[in-house]
């Protein structure tokens, strides 16, 4: 996937996601490795609402997305538990 079409993806229409998907991409996706990055690019085809289900903890995190969220989570764009 080209740099821009990953940013596209990364636009979700909601503030807290896109901060929170933009951190992982500006800060963190370029600097780890290509099993990482696949992980992310398939993140960013996943739903909105299963997204941040997972974000608030409502739903349990698939495995292979457990770093994603946990990242999500701590960067300071998330603002945490919705109710």
């Amino acid at each position: 996937m080209s740099p821009g079409q990953l940013r596209w993806r990364c636009r979700r229409g909601m503030r807290e996601l896109d901060r929170a998907f933009l951190y992982v991409l500006g800060e963190v996706y370029p600097q780890r490795d290509a099993a990482f990055r696949a992980t992310f690019e398939a993140f960013t085809a996943e739903q909105d609402p299963d997204i941040l289900a997972w974000l608030a903890g409502r739903a349990p995190t698939p495995p292979e997305y457990a770093e994603l969220v946990s990242l999500m989570r701590n960067c300071g764009a998330y603002p945490g538990p919705l109710s």
